[in-house]
């Protein structure tokens, strides 16, 4: 599903909410939402709006650690899908597709217990791992997203 094309601009809170009204109309009816934490955090906070925005109660999380050993990287899941979700059609939400290694990996798992993932992301690199079956810009470089320079 291509989209249009973004460019590396800091990426502001009223363009996430514009984005995620979008992203929920063209959502099919699922059953939960899990928002997919790795490098960053925005897959969370995505989840949460089109939770709220689709009247979805049923959310969870998922959550990779990543370490470079011997050169290589190391990719460890710090909290699994829920067992819950098994034989559920699961909207599973990341900020961006970059590399796609965080998506894969949530994808194996998900596999694992039989739980049928639909991934949307706001933003999708091109040559990622995995295209998001939704997702609303085609981007060529990093993100900068606003709420990354929160303090917290």
């Amino acid at each position: 599903m291509e989209q249009k094309k973004a460019d590396s601009h800091g990426y502001t809170q009223e363009e996430f909410r514009r984005d995620c009204r979008v992203l929920a109309e063209r959502i099919p009816p699922i059953d939960a939402i899990v928002g997919l934490m790795g490098n960053r955090t925005g897959g969370i906070k995505l989840a949460l709006r089109i939770s709220k925005l689709k009247e979805i109660r049923n959310i969870t999380t998922m959550s990779y650690v990543y370490e470079k050993k011997d050169g290589d990287l190391i990719i460890s899941t710090i909290v699994p899908p829920h067992q819950i979700l098994m034989g559920k059609r699961v909207l599973l939400c990341t900020d961006i597709s970059n590399s796609g290694v965080t998506l894969f990996r949530a994808l194996e798992d998900m596999g694992v217990l039989g739980i049928y993932p639909v991934v949307c992301s706001i933003h999708y690199r091109k040559g990622s791992l995995k295209e998001p079956d939704y997702y609303m810009h085609l981007v060529e470089t990093d993100i900068q997203y606003e709420w990354e320079d929160d303090d917290i």
